[in-house]
């Protein structure tokens, strides 16, 4: 039988940027558990983004 403590629960964060002056976008991702600990981070740079829909789509 499955417990509450059973199930893994984690926070997961989300973020974008794009800089028009250099047409480069990134975008980030972070999860946490429910005490604290970092579990993923994941960052990725794109370059050569036309725009910030562009970015948007990549994200």
């Amino acid at each position: 039988m499955t417990t509450e403590e059973d199930i893994p629960r984690v926070r997961i964060l989300f973020d974008a940027m794009y800089d028009n002056k250099t047409f480069r976008s990134a975008s980030g991702l972070v999860g946490w558990d429910l005490r604290g600990n970092l579990t993923v981070l994941k960052t990725i740079i794109h370059s050569n983004v036309p725009s910030s829909f562009a970015a948007e789509a990549y994200a």
